[in-house]
């Protein structure tokens, strides 16, 4: 029987073996498609600097492993320091390029060209859907790398980024304003909201900008940013205290009263009222009506985490069942085995009984044989007597 049953274990083993075996090939082989249909090409970008006014040629240029049916790519770039003039580009705006090629190539390069209308550096990026179909009509694995373009400003820009003047209303200043300090305080009452700066760059074409103006209780800090013609950059900063130190104690304590009374605990009953419960007293509030939406509201609540808690037990039942059906099955399956070895047991015993029963037998023979010599005495009393 343990034979019969080893030959059935190997047996279903050898079947789950060929089935995985089968399975492992075709996914081996459906791999092995897809790589092989996997083509790859590179996008390169070149790079270029010149002078604000100056144009500028762009190339991408697309290599392939494969050749490429069809193209179609977009390219990104910063509109405050470039604007596209003219090249290989089908659409163009809001500082994206779009390009679509059905040429048949492995290696070839587009031209771009660029006015540069700003001080500073601007990438030039693959971005967007960008697709290469090579012969097979499949997607290429496409991998790039960025150009960039550099506007320098001309010889006779300035580069002055300093203030004429710096005031300020309400409050006064302090230190007295200087164009090369940068950093200043001043105070104000607790009822002003916004602090009014009025700043006047030393260069007329450079730009004045004022941030963060408005004002919190407490610290601020404004800023006053300068940005020169060549696009050097310098911040003024404005350290403003909104209301003196007592009242922004009196204010913060009031405010942390008034946080701390809001904070309660509510008891919800079924029948649509609650009590409320002071955050620091634990006192409690006599039982005060609720509209029906609102009793729904915290009912539901209650009912919510009910049902998680249900949830909860349900898990662990389950998990409990799991556990002692699996400790019952190992039981059996141990129960199942010395059953069998009693049976294998009782097999052999029967066997040898029914072996020991056959040796009687064969040693009564020889009395069968001694049967003849009684019939010859038996027969010669008889003669005597005559």
């Amino acid at each position: 029987m343990r034979k019969r049953k080893r030959e059935g274990h190997t047996r279903l083993l050898s079947t789950i073996i060929a089935f995985l075996l089968v399975f492992v090939s075709i996914f081996a082989g459906q791999n092995l498609k897809d790589i092989k249909a996997a083509q790859t090409a590179n996008i390169s970008i070149s790079s270029a600097s010149a002078t604000v006014g100056e144009s500028v040629t762009v190339t991408l240029t697309i290599s392939a492993s494969s050749e490429v049916y069809a193209t179609q790519l977009y390219l990104s770039y910063d509109t405050n320091i470039l604007q596209y003039v003219s090249g290989s580009a089908d659409t163009s705006g809001a500082g994206t390029l779009g390009l679509v090629n059905t040429d048949t190539f492995t290696s070839k390069s587009f031209n771009f060209t660029f006015k540069i209308v700003g001080v500073g550096t601007s990438s030039v990026s693959v971005t967007g859907n960008t697709r290469l179909i090579d012969g097979n009509e499949e997607d290429m694995t496409v991998s790039s790398s960025k150009g960039s373009v550099t506007g320098k400003a001309e010889a006779n820009y300035s580069s002055d980024n300093t203030l004429k003047s710096l005031k300020i209303s309400p409050g006064v200043l302090s230190p007295a304003f200087s164009s090369s300090t940068t950093y200043y305080t001043t105070s104000v009452d607790a009822d002003v909201e916004t602090l009014v700066v009025n700043a006047v760059a030393n260069d007329a074409n450079a730009t004045v900008s004022v941030k963060y103006a408005n004002l919190d209780m407490g610290a601020n800090e404004t800023y006053v940013v300068v940005i020169a013609q060549n696009g050097d950059t310098k911040t003024y900063t404005i350290a403003t205290t909104r209301g003196d130190a007592t009242e922004n104690e009196s204010t913060a304590e009031e405010e942390s009263q008034s946080e701390t009374e809001e904070i309660v605990e509510r008891e919800v009953s079924i029948d649509g009222t609650i009590q409320l419960y002071d955050a620091n007293s634990f006192v409690a509030s006599d039982a005060a009506d609720l509209s029906k939406a609102e009793a729904k509201g915290m009912v539901s609540k209650v009912y919510k985490w009910y049902f998680y808690l249900t949830l909860f037990c349900l898990a662990v039942v389950l998990l409990a069942a799991i556990i002692i059906i699996s400790i019952q099955s190992v039981r059996l399956s141990k129960l199942g085995a010395n059953k069998d070895e009693s049976e294998e047991a009782a097999e052999s015993s029967e066997m040898a009984e029914s072996s020991e029963m056959a040796e009687p037998s064969e040693v009564a023979e020889p009395g069968e044989e001694d049967e003849p010599s009684e019939e010859i005495e038996l027969t010669e009393i008889d003669k005597d007597e005559k």
